[in-house]
């Protein structure tokens, strides 16, 4: 090994003293006995002059060869590495650098040189100690490389990921989470915490509590948050704490997902799945084979059918009961095609009861596009189709209402001539005379005829409709009296008249009549096997939608009467058919078919409805509901019609005018007879003209309601207008109050009989007379 060159000693120095000697001993020795390597360098060749035995163990030297080294031949770094060396101990030495060293074996190591200049008798040398870390940068290369990967990870990965101090402050986040949150950068995140819209914990605990709540649980959980821009967020968070000396929380770390869309998703399809549930259509779902996987409550409503009985079997094969048939190979064929099928199912439930049901098919497609399920939607029309029949039924007995009403109209002013002539006839016979049992029969037929125009009338809504504010139990009362001498004795009548008095606005003799058909139809049900026959009143309120009579009630107060029998009853079919004008069931001779049909238009002409309920074998009930009269404090009575004995009408001239030859001329004929001079026109216009020339010459004009160019009542308006003192009377064929009865002294209504003409025209004629006097022609001749 070459030595490093010793210092010249002076000829006249004194001799090293023997502690020197000994102090360059121990620096030898300790040079060569060092574990750490060392090398001396020449300071400008950087040649290797010597080293110790660790320097040539660490690099794999031969003692021999350490004159052809350099520093730059075996430093990675070669010229470089000289240049640094030779700077760094010009400005005075230290620690070189980090420098990668090939060893013998031709190995690279990372080491640490550490370069002094030293002075020596013989001259400067470079000292060189030289520490192995390449251990050391390799940890801190693999720590360089973890905390890239890391760093790679955090910021690529979807998740948030975040650490929190215990209060929950945020001491780090990733920019997931940041973006999470709503802030622009992790930054802007860091000592800024959470607020929860509904903490799983308990209230007024915050962010930091639901960290350690969820910690300590170990698992993940979902929370709603509100990010900064106080946009709401579902987040599933799991967190985990990290400790430190004596388990003391240093920070909690964890993973967020956003779970907002799926927690929307689940929201929708739970809202899907309760609006199905609670459909008020019936939903079947099917899979394979068209076997049932699902049903709704409404699809068992509807059928009858429970979930237990519905699924797993073939959807077909609910509904083998239709009919018509089900066309099952129809419907599959369109639903594998992709087409819907729609269609009406008439089935009887398990129970018995029918049911009808608007059906709708449609297919169901996979994410491929092939058909793989099928929907069924079921709508119970049951209920629609009553009301379609109701409807229809309702329009029928309109319709026939509209010529029932139009033939009566016509059949008055036939019954007029008829029943006035053949009192004129009795007028004219002695007493004992053949004929006069003939007239009598002619007479009485046509109180019989009148009193059948009259129900036509009421049916039809165009009679007598004078509504007048009517207790509702004396009527009743005194109608069943009345007709209690007529009752068999095995039938017993009894009448509950409710715990209040009830009033409605119609007519007496209307809801008499209604009342009197009901009885009588019910006292025909229990023909020769007796019964009871209840008639009862109640207080009914309407909500809207009350299906009573052929339409829902209005929403209001209606008194409420019934009239039950034990008779035989009725099926479904001959219900349908009982207010249908002329339709009777009893034998020929005993009824017209007018009594029920006169009770429906009566109850509608008064705004209310009418139901009958009845079974074979269990009698019937009618239903009668009519609006109650407002309360209103009692009106004081009008003064009477001063209807006393006629004063005479020797010489006094009368004007008819009425566009029906027969009803001219037997009005003409019976006026005569009580005593009057009788001019009968056809036409309104000539006969106003006749009366305007000479007004005084007429103390009385008979008009009838429908004549050629105007009205009855318009003809008689104009009459007033010329002689105020004119008694007027208008002959009507629906005795309605209306125009004319504000313009006429008397409205009778045809057929009119002689007495009914005489009360009309035996009052006062002048200003100072009798109030006028409305006359309805009801009663019999």
């Amino acid at each position: 090994m070459k030595h490093a060159p010793k210092a010249a000693i002076p000829q006249d120095a004194p001799a090293p003293s023997a502690c020197a000697a000994a102090r360059e001993g121990m620096f030898e020795a300790m040079f060569r006995g060092h574990v750490s390597a060392m090398f001396l360098l020449d300071p400008d060749t950087m040649q290797v002059l010597d080293a110790n035995q660790s320097a040539l163990d660490f690099y794999g030297w031969k003692q021999g060869a350490l004159g052809g080294i350099t520093l730059a031949s075996f430093c990675m770094n070669g010229a470089a590495c000289h240049e640094a060396t030779s700077s760094v101990c010009r400005s005075a030495g230290g620690r070189v650098a980090v420098c990668k060293h090939r060893l013998g074996t031709g190995e690279i190591r990372d080491v640490d040189l550490r370069v002094s200049r030293i002075r020596t008798d013989q001259g400067e040398v470079l000292f060189a100690v030289v520490s192995d870390i390449s251990g050391r940068t390799q940890a801190e290369q693999a720590l360089r490389d973890s905390e890239a990967r890391f760093r790679s990870i955090s910021e690529s990965v979807m998740e948030g990921i975040f650490q929190a101090s215990p209060e929950g402050g945020f001491q780090w986040v990733n920019p997931a989470f940041a973006r999470m949150l709503g802030y622009a950068s992790p930054a802007d995140a860091a000592g800024r915490t959470c607020v929860m819209l509904n903490p799983p914990v308990e209230a007024g605990e915050g962010f930091g509590g639901f960290l350690a709540r969820a910690a300590a649980r170990g698992d993940r959980r979902e929370v709603r948050l509100q990010r900064e821009d106080g946009l709401p967020i579902w987040v599933s968070v799991h967190v985990w704490a990290q400790r430190g000396e004596g388990g003391r929380v240093l920070r909690y770390e964890g993973v967020a997902e956003d779970v907002t869309a799926r927690r929307q998703a689940e929201a929708e399809r739970m809202l899907l799945v309760a609006a199905v549930e609670q459909a008020v259509e019936g939903i079947a779902v099917t899979g394979a084979k068209w076997s049932v996987e699902y049903v709704n409550p409404a699809f068992s409503a509807v059928t009858g059918l429970g979930r237990s009985e519905a699924l797993g079997r073939p959807l077909f094969g609910l509904f083998l009961g239709a009919r018509p048939p089900l066309p099952g190979q129809e419907i599959a064929a369109a639903l594998a095609e992709g087409r819907e099928w729609t269609g009406i199912i008439n089935q009887v439930r398990p129970g018995g009861h029918c049911f009808t049901a608007e059906t709708t098919f449609s297919p169901i497609r996979d994410a491929s596009g092939q058909v793989s399920n099928a929907v069924l939607h079921l709508r119970d029309v049951s209920y629609q189709e009553r009301l379609e029949k109701r409807l229809r039924r309702a329009q029928k007995l309109e319709a026939v209402g509209t010529l029932a009403g139009g033939i009566a109209h016509d059949f008055n002013n036939i019954l007029t001539p008829i029943l006035l002539n053949a009192e004129l006839g009795m007028q004219l016979l002695e007493p004992g005379d053949i004929l006069r049992k003939p007239l009598e029969d002619i007479i009485k037929a046509g109180g019989r005829a009148r009193q059948l125009i009259k129900q036509i009338l009421a049916f039809s809504r165009r009679g007598s409709l004078r509504s007048t504010r009517l207790a509702l139990a004396p009527l009743v009362r005194e109608t069943i009296e009345l007709m209690r001498p007529t009752l068999p004795a095995d039938v017993e009548a009894t009448f509950d008249e409710g715990p209040e008095p009830l009033s409605v606005m119609a007519d007496p003799s209307l809801v008499h009549q209604m009342l009197s058909n009901l009885m009588d139809n019910a006292l025909h049900a229990m023909r020769g096997r007796g019964g009871s026959l209840s008639v009862a009143l109640a207080r009914h309120e309407a909500h809207g939608g009350d299906p009573s009579g052929d339409t829902a009630l209005a929403p209001g107060e209606y008194a409420l009467l019934t009239v039950g029998d034990t008779g035989h009853g009725m099926d479904a079919s001959l219900l349908e058919k009982i207010f249908v004008p002329f339709f009777t069931t009893k034998r020929p001779g005993e009824g017209t078919g007018m009594g029920l049909a006169t009770v429906h238009g009566i109850v509608r002409s008064l705004g209310g409805a009418v139901r009958a309920e009845s079974e074979l074998g269990r009698g019937s009930l009618f239903r009668v509901y009519l609006p109650l009269a407002p309360q209103q404090a009692g009106a004081a009575p009008s003064p009477g019609c001063s209807a006393g004995a006629a004063t005479g009408a020797v010489g006094r001239r009368a004007l008819v005018v009425d566009a029906q030859a027969f009803s001219r001329q037997a009005l003409a004929m019976t006026l005569r007879e009580i005593g009057f001079k009788v001019t009968s026109m056809r036409d309104a216009s000539k006969a106003l003209d006749v009366f305007a020339r000479v007004p005084a010459r007429f103390d009385a004009v008979l008009a009838g309601e429908n004549l050629h160019g105007m009205s009855g009542w318009e003809f008689l308006a104009a009459c007033r207008r010329v002689r105020e003192q004119a008694r007027l009377v208008l002959l009507t064929d629906q005795a309605e109050d209306g125009p004319g009865a504000a313009v006429a002294d008397a409205v009778l209504a045809k057929p009119v009989s002689r007495s009914q003409l005489a009360r009309a025209l035996g009052q006062p004629l002048d200003a100072g007379g009798s109030p006028p006097c409305r006359v309805a022609g009801r009663g019999s001749p």
